[in-house]
């Protein structure tokens, strides 16, 4: 068995020492369960190699200067699927490690399910950070906080992804995943087209990481909102069959409405505008990706199977259910 791990990063100053943490927690998950891992840092930062002070990284991948999150994992995955043969891949935030026990209770899996979702909890280790993703019927999506809510997402921020599955999404969409989205949500995109195709998603509460969360930008910052709203909407854009769209138009407006109202409250309506000009410059793009998704989608595919029946669920945990 073996297993390539990737880590995208910045490798900026106050980064590396959670990426230390990241790869020395690897190292002894893996040593305790006797399981041959390989560490792949992807990052835009140059002659980092040197500066990373850990001697167990197998190699130091660059990626092209303007590269998010979804360009650096494709660099990685390209180059190492078939230099480093290896079973499945986990690919993990710089920011998030994993328990000893992580690997243990990855050997008692059977079967060889297609993604493996772990169990990810935030740094005081008392509260959930996710445990899958909701993906609600007007666009949205959020990472679930409930051990028992039903989801369809699978967050990169801690995920194991079969090796073979991988090089089946790149010989249907031509891509892992959607170099467009650059930062957040690409995770989304990647869970819709697994469906499509019949991927299979194991939850599994037994394997723990933890993660930090936007420690690169804030969580709250501009950079965050600005591309996590956008490709709210490019994510329907490029994958949400026209009925679908029709259907839940109401939900999709309401939800829209609010984060417009939000994003001008912390921001004013630069953010928004921004978003609209964006869409429209990369607007034969997006088509062009719808087309390609759409078309790859199998006939039998029922895209409902991919959203919650609620438009939207508050901190607290009520389900928002509009029409």
């Amino acid at each position: 068995m073996f297993i390539n791990v990737i880590i995208p990063s910045t490798l900026n100053k106050t980064i590396k020492p959670h990426v230390t943490r990241c790869i020395h927690s690897l190292l002894k998950s893996s040593r305790s369960a006797k399981i041959k891992i390989r560490i792949f840092v992807v990052t835009t930062k140059n002659k980092t190699s040197p500066q990373l002070s850990v001697k167990n990284v197998d190699t130091v991948i660059q990626a092209p200067n303007q590269a998010g999150f979804a360009e650096m994992n494709n660099k990685a995955i390209k180059q190492t699927i078939h230099s480093y043969p290896a079973n499945y891949y986990l690919l993990i935030n710089d920011d998030a490690w994993i328990a000893t026990t992580f690997f243990k209770e990855f050997k008692k899996i059977s079967g060889s399910p297609d993604f493996i979702i772990p169990l990810v909890c935030k740094k005081n280790k008392k509260q959930i950070d996710s445990f899958g993703g909701e993906y609600f019927n007007s666009g949205y999506a959020k990472k679930s906080t409930g051990l028992k809510n039903p989801t369809t997402v699978a967050p990169a921020s801690c995920l194991l992804i079969k090796t073979e599955f991988l090089k089946r999404l790149k010989k249907i969409y031509g891509y892992i995943f959607n170099p467009i989205l650059h930062y957040y949500h690409e995770d989304v995109d990647l869970s819709i087209r697994a469906c499509a195709v019949g991927t299979k998603m194991l939850k599994v509460k037994s394997m723990i990481a933890f993660h930090m969360g936007s420690t690169t930008s804030g969580k709250k910052s501009y950079f965050v909102m600005y591309h996590s709203y956008r490709n709210i909407i490019w994510v329907m854009i490029m994958n949400w069959p026209i009925k679908t769209l029709i259907r839940n138009l109401s939900n999709i407006i309401l939800v829209q409405t609010w984060a417009i109202l939000y994003s001008c409250i912390k921001y004013g309506p630069v953010l928004y505008l921004g978003i609209f000009l964006d869409t429209y410059k990369h607007s034969s793009e997006l088509v062009t990706y719808r087309r390609k998704n759409l078309g790859s989608f199998p006939q039998g595919f029922e895209f409902y199977s991919v959203l919650s029946k609620y438009a939207f669920r508050t901190r607290q945990g009520w389900k928002i259910k509009f029409f």
